[in-house]
């Protein structure tokens, strides 16, 4: 678990040493209450976990942040991030930025951030997904998402300030799952650029990128350009 102690508080995990891994097996979920969470040249495997996410929110305000930079994801068979309890459910995180880091999944359909019970997306102000690998090392077509919320109804007149940048990633042989990488309500805008997907025509099936569940969302909030896709049927 962890809280802040003051205000501003964060809990900081790095790994100490740059010429070898730093390896850990969780035995059981992190709890996310308040403060935040920076997470740093860490090998994190999720084999040993026996519950359906590595973080879970238990927050009894919003939270500043989650930055995780230059770390390993192994074995990615849960959610990483799960909004399960409607008690919890209008608490979110202000500040996500994931960089420089390695995601293998072992399982299909796994969710990096699982927004599913969430009430407050609204007042998310920023997603960074940048310079990542999302992959599986055993050679074998994944299906994941990285975002998804959940069917909440949200007044049209609801403000959206969330920016979303996801640029320069590699997704090699990971397809979106049937409800596509990135499904949210609104956003203020998109910056997508410079990512490459690669996907064997032989798995037999489409990816999306994109799906907004608002139908109050303008088009003009994206800037989607200079990606590449290799192998996927059409492209798409």
């Amino acid at each position: 678990t962890f809280n802040k102690t003051a205000e501003g508080d964060d809990m900081v995990l790095i790994g100490r040493y740059l010429d070898r891994e730093q390896v850990i097996k969780p035995a059981s979920f992190i709890k996310a209450v308040s403060g935040g969470l920076v997470l740093h040249n860490l090998v994190i495997d999720f084999s040993t976990l026996p519950q359906n996410y590595l973080i879970v929110n238990n927050c009894t305000e919003d939270q500043s942040k989650l930055h995780i930079d230059a770390c390993t994801f192994k074995n990615v068979k849960y959610h990483m991030y799960s909004v399960t309890s409607t008690s919890y459910a209008k608490y979110i995180i202000k500040d996500i930025v994931i960089a420089g880091s390695i995601f293998d999944f072992a399982d299909n359909d796994k969710i990096l951030f699982n927004f599913g019970a969430c009430t407050g997306a609204e007042k998310i102000e920023n997603f960074t997904f940048t310079n990542n690998i999302l992959c599986n090392s055993a050679g074998v077509t994944r299906t994941c998402q990285i975002v998804q919320f959940g069917t909440a109804d949200y007044p049209e007149t609801t403000e959206w300030n969330t920016t979303y940048t996801v640029s320069n990633n590699i997704f090699y042989n990971v397809l979106s799952s049937s409800n596509t990488f990135f499904k949210i309500h609104q956003t203020a805008s998109v910056k997508m650029n410079r990512n490459i997907f690669w996907a064997p025509l032989t798995h037999g099936s489409m990816s999306y990128i994109w799906n907004i569940m608002k139908d109050s969302q303008p088009a003009d909030a994206f800037d989607l350009s200079d990606n590449i896709a290799y192998g996927m049927i059409d492209g798409k």
